[in-house]
């Protein structure tokens, strides 16, 4: 309802399954299924993409960021050939989807997007999981076409955002072998979790009209969801040893996911379950799913009755995803999978080919590229370190690890920004003014200020004429006391001193309370008066 405020706005994470690592991760998997797929495909049939929960849509637009920078990208692997990448560059359909109409239009319609939406390359379109027979474009036509299929479906940070069901099955026993058997067993008791919501009030006598019409009066408001408290009642389902109320197939999963624990309790995702399901049969046969979330690495952490707690992103109540469950149903569905573990990474991943053992070449591509190494995790731990060295004023690590960062997605405006300010800070004005003019070049949409540090630059490199246009320039996009600064001490430099005190004084009109404008300014009047008394002397 909120529409992409609630990324912009950092309600909801999203830095780690979309950044340019990440996105590159996928472009590789998602190579590796279209060459293992594309004798299957007709000729003028394209490799269709379907992307749920695209929200921002910053995870698209580094999909084809990175894959339009792959062919001269430093770790392009052998495999990777141009005319392959040349190949599944033009064969590629995007659908991109989102459930909230809303946030599909103001997504497809951003600087970021809006492009690729007019050149053909990304397809807007309406999806819900809790309907997936429905995808459509915002005017309600098919997106699908009869004899149309889906290639791969790509979800990131999705599967938490589903409605869950809350299952505790009970046993004394485990099971013998430690694997889970089909069928139900005669020795389990099942319970269901239910959630009751309520308002928090000041006074819990009275709860006024007013409590309630505040609440659902805006419901795209920042931080509704904190005002609800939520209490949770485990209920018996079924008979002893069976799930009623589950498909077969639910069961039988639950049955494989949990028997091998004796008493364990998983939050399962109803729906996404339900969504493969219908997915899977609009696909080519052994169609891609490539999910990523909040989750769980370990099945062993579904063991005991303790209940999994909701946690708040946005306006919206989230449950962690053990990806044991993707295991489950890859065994309940006959599909080949696989996918990260441990208890560290702040995403899990997993991929599997729907009805169809893995193809090597996707196990492969995913081994290498979401276990052994993670892009999209290195990306983002070198640039929180770089920050970190940055505020401590340890700028020679942060340049060095800014350059690292860079080197993993070199066609960022942002870190060459950041590394540009940082070599700044540490001296190195040469290389600060190359990989400044890079970014600014890179940076079309002009959201980050260049201008100002190549006016720094200039300065220190003693070409005041240049530096003077550069600081302008920053001037032109805010009239800041910091800018006006700046220009008063290159004028200083050049011995124009009245020019200097004017852009002083500018700065002062400002921010009349700027203590580095007026100690400059009581130092060069001092200097001044020094220098026409030496004259008259």
């Amino acid at each position: 309802a909120r529409g992409i405020r609630a990324w912009t706005e950092n309600e909801i994470p999203h830095e780690i399954t979309t950044n340019v690592g990440t996105a590159r991760q996928h472009v590789r998997l998602l190579l590796a299924h279209f060459l293992s797929v594309e004798g299957q495909l007709a000729p003028d049939e394209p490799y269709t993409v379907l992307e749920i929960g695209g929200g921002l849509g910053r995870f698209v637009r580094n999909v084809f960021h990175a894959l339009d920078a792959l062919p001269t990208y430093a770790g392009r692997q052998p495999t990777e050939s141009l005319e392959d990448l040349a190949r599944f560059s033009r064969r590629l359909r995007y659908v991109f989807s989102d459930m909230s109409a809303r946030s599909l239009a103001e997504a497809a319609g951003s600087p970021d997007l809006e492009p690729l939406v007019s050149a053909g390359r990304v397809v807007p379109a309406l999806f819900d999981v809790r309907t997936p027979e429905q995808l459509v474009f915002l005017d309600g036509a098919p997106v699908l076409a009869p004899g149309e299929r889906l290639s791969a479906v790509i979800a990131n940070y999705v599967v938490c955002t589903t409605p869950v069901r809350i299952v505790q099955r009970r046993s004394s026993l485990p099971s013998p072998d430690g694997a889970a058997k089909r069928g139900r067993s005669k020795k389990a008791t099942w319970f269901e979790a239910w959630v009751e919501t309520a308002v928090e009030a000041h006074d819990d006598s009275v709860i006024g009209d007013g409590v309630a019409q505040e609440i659902l009066g805006d419901p795209t408001r920042k931080d509704l969801m904190p005002d609800l408290l939520a209490s949770i009642e485990l209920r018996p389902i079924g008979k002893s040893g069976t799930a009623d109320g589950f498909s077969a197939l639910h069961e039988a999963l639950l049955e494989r996911l949990l028997s091998p624990w004796g008493t364990a309790t998983v939050a399962y995702p109803t729906s996404f379950v339900d969504a493969v399901l219908a997915l899977g049969s609009t696909m080519v046969p052994g169609g891609l799913f490539a999910v990523s979330d909040l989750g769980r690495g370990e099945e062993k952490e579904l063991s005991g009755e303790q209940l999994p707690a909701p946690q708040h992103y946005g306006n919206t109540l989230n449950h962690v995803i053990n990806f044991g469950i993707f295991d489950a149903l890859a065994t309940e569905t006959s599909s080949g999978a696989i996918r990260t573990r441990g208890y560290l990474p702040s995403i899990f991943q997993a991929a599997w080919t729907h009805g169809r053992p893995l193809p090597a070449r996707v196990k492969d591509t995913f081994q290498a590229h979401f276990i052994d190494s993670h892009e999209g995790h290195e990306l983002l731990d070198l640039t929180e370190a770089a920050n970190d060295a940055s505020r401590n004023q340890a700028f020679h690590r942060s340049t060095r690890l800014f350059e690292k960062a860079l080197a993993l997605d070199p066609l960022s405006p942002r870190l060459h920004y950041l590394l540009g300010e940082s070599c700044v800070h540490s001296g190195h004005y040469e290389l600060a003014r190359d990989i400044l003019r890079r970014g600014y070049d890179l940076d079309e949409r002009k959201r980050f200020d260049f201008d100002f540090l190549l006016g720094r630059v200039y300065a220190s490199l003693r070409e005041h004429d240049a530096a003077l246009e550069w600081l302008h320039l920053s001037l032109s996009r805010e009239l800041h006391p910091m800018t006006l600064t700046n220009i008063a001490e290159v004028h200083r430099l050049q011995n124009d001193f009245d020019g200097a005190i004017r852009y002083y004084n500018r700065a002062l009109v400002i921010d009349p309370e700027y203590e580095h404008a007026k100690n400059r300014l009581d130092d060069l009047k001092e200097t001044w008066w020094k220098e026409r008394l030496a004259g008259i002397a």
